[in-house]
């Protein structure tokens, strides 16, 4: 299964440009076309920043699933199997299933990049699970026209460090360019959770988010404690 695995990515990598392209256009005309199916994904949690972008997304994934709730994931890269891009409520998707909405995507006519692809059939594939089961979504490159930008009013919106990768894809090359494609473009209706950062970056961010009216929780105000050899959230709630 591993090798039909590889086998179909080989083909997706010839049939669809791996060239980076920014741009939520051709997505949104795909989603469009086949009814918006990412309006019917609820609980949505993006995952932006720099680093730590998985590890936060595989320990949501943990807690929530301890607390017996439902999660589908979309994360990238895969190290050896694309199947693992997919986390379908107690399972990854299957082979058959990639095919089956590559073809349902391809009926629409419009192209699209490869990660886009990718993105597409998370969406088609998480719309027919459970409709409150939780949605956490890894971000490709920055966020501003990456693909999984697409829920005008996710659950959350999770920002990890932030630092001085991919400078190659911005114009002017400095932190600042880089947390403005980050942050500057989240949504104005959540909540953002914003983790630790170097503090000429931590000042930056909330710079931009000044003017974001979502609620924002800031690293500090939540820490986590060791207690009875058990780790413990706690808050200045708590």
């Amino acid at each position: 299964m591993l090798k039909q695995s590889k086998k179909l990515y080989q083909k997706l990598q010839k049939q669809y440009s791996r060239r980076i392209n920014l741009d939520l256009t051709r997505i949104k005309r795909v989603l469009k076309k086949l009814n918006n199916p990412h309006e019917e994904i609820k609980n949505v949690i993006n995952i932006i920043g720099s680093d730590g972008k998985n590890s936060v997304l595989t320990s949501l994934k943990y807690f929530l699933e301890a607390n017996n709730q439902k999660v589908n994931a979309f994360t990238s890269p895969h190290l050896y199997d694309v199947r693992q891009r997919f986390w379908l409520g107690n399972r990854f998707i299957s082979l058959k299933e990639i095919k089956n909405y590559k073809k349902v995507i391809e009926l629409t006519k419009h192209k699209l990049t490869l990660f886009e692809l990718l993105t597409c059939i998370y969406i088609l594939s998480a719309s027919k699970t459970d409709p409150d089961s939780y949605n956490l979504i890894e971000s490709g490159l920055f966020f501003k026209k990456d693909s999984t930008n697409l829920w005008s009013s996710p659950l959350s919106q999770v920002v990890t460090n932030i630092n001085y990768q991919h400078q190659e894809w911005i114009h002017p090359k400095t932190i600042e360019e880089i947390c403005r494609q980050k942050v500057g473009f989240l949504s104005r209706d959540t909540k953002i959770y914003t983790g630790k950062q170097k503090p000429k970056t931590s000042k930056i961010i909330k710079n931009i988010l000044e003017q974001n009216p979502s609620k924002r929780i800031n690293y500090g105000y939540w820490k986590i404690i060791n207690k009875n050899n058990k780790k413990y959230y706690k808050d200045k709630k708590i």
